[in-house]
């Protein structure tokens, strides 16, 4: 840590302050920020000052940030309820019981789950926009034709590949 912070020391004031503020989009660790706000506030710049300059938090970073974190969220409970879905689909084949009483208990639960798999779905969709408006860019029509009409079929590798293009440019924030 002693070699980082020697680095550090050598750096001008706005090369440590942009350090500061994005510290998380360069993949580095909250000591190291710590360490950049020390050697600032030795140079005369407080948490104040960096505060009312903006330069403290990179809000924009942030925002698009929780957005991710929304997305994978709903998308993991879709995939919760994705799983009960064929389940219950299934458990009656499995049980061997298509024609008793349980079977309609299993047939309800197996129309809630999907329902809320749906709703989830159509969630991440919604969060995926908010996504790439928070970033500037334009989601097509393609996309949320291929998001719906494919979403319950084959919906755990689309998730994968959206998230890993939001991943990408996550990365490519400036």
């Amino acid at each position: 840590m002693a070699e980082k912070a020697d680095i550090l020391f050598k750096m001008d004031s706005s090369k440590l302050i942009d350090i500061v503020k994005n510290y998380k989009r360069y993949g580095y660790d909250v000591s190291l920020k710590d360490t950049a706000i020390q050697i600032l506030k030795e140079r005369g710049i407080d948490d104040e000052m960096l505060r009312l300059t903006g330069n403290l938090t990179d809000h924009s970073y942030e925002s698009v940030n929780e957005i991710y974190q929304s997305f994978n969220k709903s998308s993991k409970l879709s995939f919760v309820f994705y799983g009960l879905v064929f389940l219950f689909i299934l458990l009656p084949a499995i049980l061997n019981i298509t024609s008793h009483p349980l079977a309609f208990l299993f047939e309800g639960f197996y129309i809630i789950c999907y329902c809320v798999c749906l709703f989830l779905i159509i969630k991440s969709l919604i969060t995926y926009s908010d996504f790439y408006k928070a970033l500037g860019k334009h989601v097509g029509a393609g996309t949320y034709l291929i998001f719906i009409i494919s979403g319950l079929f084959t919906y755990f590798i689309i998730y994968f590949y959206y998230r890993k293009e939001m991943k990408e440019d996550m990365k490519m924030i400036n």
